[in-house]
């Protein structure tokens, strides 16, 4: 079993996460995941691409969404270097989704901000989805993995509610 999750711990008390120095306020019980993002058909996550944290959102019918503002600030990627698979609606707002290629960074185990290993790459069929920064729409605090890309990839979710701890593998 590929191993990409192993024993990854979430909280039940509000935290924060630390991104490029800045501190993200995080409430209790997310499980905060670590991805990289790159342009679509990235064969391999060049070393001088990092981790930014993302939130497992296994309410989330889509892949994964992200704000542009997160996107410039955080990976140095612009959605206008994204190929536009086209528009798709996110809580009633229209937003397009880009090609891209999204990475879950394997943790060490137990450990939630310590990574090790190569990432996993992601095949999101719908791409990803970006807040746009040039309109009043409301986007998530962190970028949502959601559950199509599990389900997409044909992963196994493990969610231990009595030790608050997830795993993820691939067959």
């Amino acid at each position: 079993m590929n191993k990409i999750l192993d024993q990854l711990p979430y909280s039940n008390e509000r935290g924060l996460v630390l991104v490029q120095g800045q501190s993200i306020p995080v409430m209790a019980h997310p499980i905060i995941v670590w991805v990289a993002i790159s342009v679509k058909d990235t064969i391999r996550l060049p070393e001088s691409v990092s981790c930014i944290p993302a939130i497992l959102d296994t309410g989330n019918t889509f892949g994964f969404s992200i704000a542009e503002s997160q996107l410039i600030e955080w990976t140095g990627l612009r959605a206008d270097s994204l190929e536009v698979l086209g528009p798709m609606l996110i809580n009633r707002q229209e937003l397009n989704r880009h090609a891209a290629d999204v990475w879950l960074c394997r943790n060490q185990r137990g450990k939630r901000d310590v990574f090790q290993d190569e990432p996993f790459r992601l095949e999101l069929r719908d791409g990803i989805a970006i807040y746009p920064s040039d309109r009043p729409i409301a986007s998530p605090r962190l970028p949502l993995l959601g559950l199509r890309a599990i389900d997409e990839n044909g992963l196994r979710c493990t969610i231990n509610g009595k030790n608050r701890r997830v795993s993820l593998s691939a067959s």
